[in-house]
């Protein structure tokens, strides 16, 4: 009974990190939205894309940096909490 006694606590122990992984996933792109949603305030954008693979664009263009820096700055401030 040690082992199903083990067995079944490692089953809840991973259901556990299955909800926290989807908290946290969610909370991400709140907080991407969020952040996106200020940088582009201004409607300086016309699109912003999220893009798993882009074949060519130009380097400019890409607004990643600036957008997971502000990400961060919210994650930070405790932004959602």
């Amino acid at each position: 009974t040690t082992v199903q006694t083990e067995g079944a606590t490692l089953q809840k122990e991973e259901q556990a990190l299955s909800e926290e992984q989807v908290v946290l996933m969610n909370r991400f792109q709140e907080l991407t939205r969020k952040a996106i949603s200020e940088l582009n305030a201004d409607k300086r954008y016309k699109m912003i894309i999220n893009a798993v693979s882009v074949v060519d664009a130009e380097p400019s263009l890409n607004i990643s940096d600036v957008v997971l820096k502000r990400v961060d700055e919210l994650y930070t401030a405790g932004t959602l909490e």
